[in-house]
């Protein structure tokens, strides 16, 4: 579902922000250095963690999934030879590693929620700033810091969504990568367990 929220959630903030620079040029321009270059920076600070967690996470459940089924295809020879422990530890092991990683890669997901919060009220103490100290016109001031909460409370919800998805594809890339590069796998198989994210991403990387 990823590319799909992507794609709805860009098509809706480019709906609003058409709409913000049709009304009034001039929020549309404060927006646009205040909520842009902040969201673009967040996601550019996080995205070589949330790859990397992704990655080790691609590299920890075959070795996972492989030692369980080595332990479950020689479970007779196992018992026999008393290893049985040996075999269940090198299993939690690379679950705990598996685990672990999957509970760090809600963190960065996390961080953009917060952060762009943080922007949007930044945004509205430089408009009360400007009104205090740039400008003897109070009034535009307070229907300018009007018009931004009002975006910014249409807008930060779809940016989220979409620096969400975008780090969630940056997490699987690497899965969905070695898909691609291996022809011989059923599609129907693949299809059905990735969904309608395999599909989306399959389709672009043929195009």
């Amino acid at each position: 579902m990823p590319f799909i929220l992507l794609i709805s959630e860009s098509f809706i903030v480019l709906l609003i922000v058409w709409r913000i620079a049709a009304y009034d040029f001039q929020l549309f321009m404060f927006i646009s250095i205040v909520i842009g270059p902040s969201t673009w920076l967040i996601y550019h600070l996080l995205q070589n963690k949330i790859t990397h967690i992704g990655s080790e996470m691609n590299r920890l459940l075959p070795l996972s999934m492989g030692s369980l089924t080595q332990t479950i295809s020689g479970y007779i020879d196992i018992k026999l030879a008393n290893k049985e422990t040996y075999y269940r530890d090198v299993f939690l092991t690379f679950q705990k590693k598996y685990h672990r990683l999957n509970m760090a890669s809600y963190l960065p997901v996390l961080i953009p929620l917060r952060a762009n919060e943080l922007v949007a009220l930044m945004g509205v103490i430089l408009i009360f700033v400007y009104a205090l100290f740039l400008t003897d016109n109070s009034d535009d001031a307070i229907i300018m810091v009007s018009l931004f909460a009002a975006a910014a409370y249409r807008l930060m919800p779809s940016l989220n969504r979409i620096v969400t998805s975008m780090m969630s594809i940056k997490k699987n890339m690497t899965a969905l990568n070695n898909l691609s590069l291996n022809p011989e796998l059923s599609y129907e198989m693949v299809a059905s367990a990735y969904g309608s994210t395999y599909k989306i991403y399959r389709k672009c990387r043929t195009s």
